[in-house]
């Protein structure tokens, strides 16, 4: 492991000991002085990794985030020695959330000659998200399939498409109203770090049902929806806890099987159930779940919970 490796490590573990919807701040002052400490004493210490690494504009940019987690770290050091309001405390969280992305994204960018594993998303095993993830997922399956027309589950998802993205302009434009919606019961339960400052992965999942509702056929809308809802949580959960082997940036192996396995379980026993005797269901999943997977194993700029129900519902249409 690399000194700048270990330094990312440090500092995405020190961003979740932050979460404001897991702890207080006088738990936070209590354990996280000393850590703040050698983490700072770190990032000082990698600029030597960053030279060798990264050249030109790549180098650039490598030192000035360097420099923003620096500061914010720095600015952790001096808030650990204060009373901190809420608002504050979230400001910080977010801030260093977003400082490790990009650092994270340069180093996903850059290839390098010394063998290491890829640095990941900042992410937590979360339950609570997963069970959302899969409810929202099985719940708008069912809800096309039995309760609405085509028409009327294209208007409703513009509508929530309408509000999400107000919602979103909103939240870049207000940090105040950022600052209230992450900070609702449900919302901060379920949320991590880098939608503080990107966009939600629900309205890219309401972005996605639209776009496929518009675009293919209803049963192959509702098996990316199912696809989505049962493999992607399981794939992370997994992947998370026991992906030692890696098959693209942070993807590893065994999360994409645990995908592919859970998918085209789910997509099977969804169409048997709802679909009987429908013609070209086998082939259907199948095509269905490989083009997820693959959505899922590289998508990196945009969010899975659009590319994964489109490239699902898109490769299902050639079958159905």
């Amino acid at each position: 492991m690399t000194a700048l490796t270990e330094t990312m490590d440090g500092l995405s573990q020190l961003i979740l000991d932050l979460d404001p919807a897991r702890t207080t701040w006088a738990r936070i002052r209590d354990r996280a002085k000393a850590p703040t400490e050698e983490l700072a004493r770190k990032l000082e210490r990698v600029k030597k990794d960053v030279a060798a690494r990264f050249e030109g504009p790549d180098l650039t940019r490598a030192n000035e985030a360097l420099a923003r987690a620096s500061a914010l770290v720095a600015e952790l050091q001096v808030a650990l020695t204060e009373h901190v309001d809420g608002a504050r405390w979230r400001s910080l969280y977010a801030r260093l959330a977003q400082s490790y992305e990009e650092i994270r994204a340069l180093l996903a960018a850059v290839p390098t000659t010394v063998p290491e594993r890829p640095v990941a998303r900042i992410s937590r095993t979360n339950l609570s998200r997963s069970f959302f993830h899969a409810a929202m997922g099985l719940g708008a399956a069912l809800l096309y399939h039995f309760v609405l027309s085509r028409t009327q589950a294209i208007a409703i998802m513009a509508t929530v498409v309408t509000v999400f993205s107000g919602l979103e302009l909103g939240r870049r434009r207000w940090t105040a109203l950022n600052d209230f919606l992450m900070r609702l019961p449900f919302i901060k339960v379920i949320a991590r770090p880098h939608e503080y400052f990107r966009v939600n992965s629900a309205t890219y999942f309401a972005f996605g049902l639209l776009i496929a509702a518009l675009a293919f056929p209803q049963a192959a809308v509702e098996l990316g929806c199912v696809i989505l809802a049962v493999a992607d949580p399981l794939a992370s959960t997994l992947g998370r806890r026991f992906g030692r082997t890696k098959l693209y940036r942070d993807k590893s192996l065994v999360g994409t099987g645990a995908f592919i396995g859970a998918g085209a379980l789910a997509g099977a026993v969804y169409l048997a159930l709802v679909f009987p005797g429908l013609e070209g269901a086998g082939f259907a999943v199948l095509l269905a779940v490989g083009a997820a997977a693959a959505a899922e194993l590289f998508t990196s700029r945009l969010d899975d919970n659009l590319t994964i129900p489109l490239a699902a519902a898109l490769a299902a249409s050639f079958a159905l």
